[in-house]
């Protein structure tokens, strides 16, 4: 049995920030593809095709 180590961060006020800036990036980019996803029409394609033509956008808006 393969066991996951774990381990605790206490981060001070400037690693926090940091922590949360990221978190809060990937929480809108996981937005803004899923929102994109949904208004691509199921006849564009399987949902592979649609999933892989959203995820081909993502590092454009890295860019931006």
């Amino acid at each position: 049995m393969d066991y996951a180590f774990k381990y605790r961060l206490f981060p001070d006020s400037q690693q926090r920030e940091q922590l949360d800036w990221v978190r809060d990036t990937v929480r809108q980019l996981y937005n803004h593809a899923l929102h994109r996803y949904n208004r691509i029409p199921e006849t564009e394609g399987t949902v592979k095709q649609r999933v892989t033509q959203v995820r081909d956008e993502i590092p454009d808006l890295k860019d931006w």
